[in-house]
């Protein structure tokens, strides 16, 4: 996708709408607790501001296979009047720097798209 520093997964189409995984890093000194939350409050006013809304099903802590502790969002809301969960996985790397990785799938889809999710971010290892 253009504009981002890493390339986004996509799955096969399901109605026009591709499930996706994609990768962000940021320099933020902030805890990461804070950083979620500003996140959110960030996505809040995006979903307001295109007249959409943004649920907030389940917050919590994800750890990975090598114990690396992050937190886990899961939204519901609307892209182009489809229906899509989004799982975010948040976590801390060295020198400020915040991971987010964004699992995206037709919400009606996403009970299978969330394990697959849920495995592969288990792997997921930051460059130290």
């Amino acid at each position: 996708m253009p504009g981002f520093k890493y390339q986004f997964a996509f799955g096969p189409t399901i109605n026009t709408f591709s499930p996706n995984i994609n990768f962000v890093d940021q320099v933020m000194p902030a805890k990461l607790e804070e950083y979620v939350e500003s996140n959110l409050q960030v996505l809040q006013r995006m979903a307001a501001s295109e007249d959409r809304s943004l649920n907030i099903l389940t917050q919590g802590e994800f750890t990975t296979d090598l114990k690396r502790s992050g937190m886990r969002v899961v939204t519901e809301t609307t892209y182009d009047k489809n229906p899509v969960r989004q799982i975010f996985y948040f976590f801390e790397g060295k020198d400020d720097i915040k991971f987010v990785i964004t699992c995206t799938a037709p919400a009606d889809q996403s009970q299978a798209y969330e394990k697959i999710c849920d495995s592969s971010i288990r792997t997921f290892k930051p460059a130290d």
